[in-house]
């Protein structure tokens, strides 16, 4: 069974909660004047006085294959108005399921959405997915100190890139 992540914005704050389970779960949409929402790893509980809560469905990645030249910034922007952002990849089965979205005839390379600042993904929750790696070896070296972002070869390594550059590029989420 896979491991589904929801996550639902609090009100104006900006604020991003993330809930981690077992399986797929309900679609859920809340308006409330007040949440209560314990949380195990912080052991505190966190109040919010106003806002719309959203819960989103289980986050399986769903991976798109756009192949149009963009940069980075250019190629996010399009990922977040077609789908949810660029692509977000948690361990090597996505690793695996991304390769495959990819064209068979394509051996180039395609920008994901992580991008420098502590390698982040480009994800509105930003401790989202921090322990899966596949850099290539002596990556990222921030080859003339202007390599803020990621792109990903055929064989599933990734690079660190200028962001102006132009590349295809790999969409997360559904249409």
């Amino acid at each position: 069974m896979s491991k589904c992540i929801h996550l639902w914005s609090v009100g104006t704050r900006g604020l991003l909660l993330r809930h981690e389970q077992e399986g797929a779960g309900p679609v859920s949409l809340w308006s409330v004047s007040l949440l209560r929402h314990y949380s195990e790893n912080m052991n505190e509980i966190m109040d919010f006085s106003t806002g719309l809560y959203t819960l989103s469905s289980c986050l399986a990645h769903e991976y798109h294959f756009v192949n149009m030249n963009k940069n980075w910034t250019e190629a996010q922007t399009y990922c977040r108005e077609k789908y949810t952002d660029l692509a977000t990849i948690e361990n090597m089965e996505d690793m695996k399921r991304l390769i495959n979205t990819v064209d068979s005839g394509y051996n180039g390379s395609a920008w994901i959405g992580l991008q420098k600042g502590e390698w982040q993904w480009s994800l509105a929750d930003r401790d989202y997915i921090q322990g899966y790696v596949n850099w290539e070896e002596t990556e990222p070296n921030n080859d003339g100190g202007k390599e803020d972002c990621v792109f990903m070869r055929r064989s599933g390594q990734w690079n660190d890139a200028p962001c102006n550059i132009q590349h295809f590029f790999i969409c997360n989420g559904s249409k």
